[in-house]
């Protein structure tokens, strides 16, 4: 394609195989050679090859600066640059790097890694978990009845009945939480209050063991042991593994005076948990009421080497071998 007659009066050159007519007057070789660039920028955006364009050029542009813009339009500039290429006396500053934000947690990350935290003992860390769940999402129960158990495992009573009364202010039905109030409540010397608690739960979950088991730990702290016997067994029902429901159970029926049922519940204590010094013993206490001092020697012994600081075995004990 002709970009002029060759017969034109002017400089003619060839790229590429096409005519270039260029007048000379009144140019100077600067705007020559930026309409050169243009011509073959033109070419280059019909024909699709920079390599050609460069390598069948007759001419050296010397001093390249000023050409810059048109030649990386089409992208065949860049090659010659790196190769005559000046360093730039004022380089443009790098972008900064870009920092990535991190993560943001959920409420249900803290309060999950605030129940391992529990579970290790770590108690002020769990704390500081449970009331981050607490900021992000305060509607939550679960957290809410976490920091509370935490509150009362630190011996903090009054801050572990709030927890526990924020839960059931959010979730009225939530039966853990009634329970929980309920333990806060017997450690306060509520037992009235406490009851009612595990009595609520109850209501919302008949099958709640740990509810039926502590308002059981009440009727027997009241005296009441029919009531007391009626919730442990409750509790065996849904939890039969549980050691400590079989003591407190052995504890009222030898309240009652049924020795035999007292000592087959301490025995079953003992299958279940055989370091269990306390059902130890009270089977040991049970047998020497009972006339039988050989076996509530060889408990209270057995107590004593699970447990040499236990003040209760080695006191029964001694008044077993002094014959009182």
């Amino acid at each position: 394609m002709a970009l002029g007659s060759p017969g034109r009066a002017g400089l003619v050159g060839r790229i590429s195989g096409i005519d270039l007519v260029l007048p000379k007057r009144g140019y100077d070789m600067k705007t020559i050679m930026t309409v050169v660039v243009a011509v073959a920028l033109l070419f280059t955006l019909s024909c699709g090859s920079t390599a050609d364009t460069y390598d069948e050029m007759d001419w050296d542009y010397g001093s390249y600066e000023w050409a810059t813009p048109v030649l990386h339009a089409t992208g065949g500039w860049d090659a010659y640059a790196r190769q005559t290429a000046r360093p730039d006396p004022d380089p443009a500053p790098a972008p900064a790097p870009v920092v990535a934000a991190p993560p943001q947690r959920s409420a249900a990350f803290y309060l999950e890694r605030g129940t391992v935290y529990a579970g290790r003992g770590d108690l002020e860390s769990a704390m500081r978990d449970f009331s981050q769940a607490i900021r992000l999402d305060p509607g939550s129960v679960d957290a809410y009845v976490w920091r509370g158990f935490t509150h009362f495992e630190r011996g903090q009573l009054a801050p572990a009945v709030a927890d526990f009364t924020r839960a059931l202010q959010i979730d009225p039905y939530f039966a853990n939480a009634h329970a929980w109030h309920g333990l806060a409540n017997i450690e306060m010397g509520e037992p009235d209050r406490a009851i009612a608690d595990f009595s609520q739960a109850l209501r919302i979950d008949p099958n709640d063991a740990m509810a039926y088991a502590w308002r059981g730990v009440v009727h027997s702290g009241r005296g009441e042991f029919e009531r007391a016997i009626a919730d442990y067994t409750q509790a065996i029902r849904l939890n039969p593994n549980s050691a400590n429901v079989y003591n407190n159970r052995g504890v009222a029926h030898y309240r009652r005076g049924d020795l035999d049922r007292a000592i087959a519940d301490y025995t079953q204590a003992i299958r279940l948990n055989p370091g269990f010094a306390d059902a130890y013993n009270n089977r040991g206490v049970a047998h020497r009421r009972r006339g039988d001092i050989a076996q509530a020697i060889s408990d209270f012994e057995a107590a004593l080497r699970i447990n040499p600081g236990h003040t209760y075995a080695r006191e029964h004990l001694e008044l077993v071998r002094r014959g009182r």
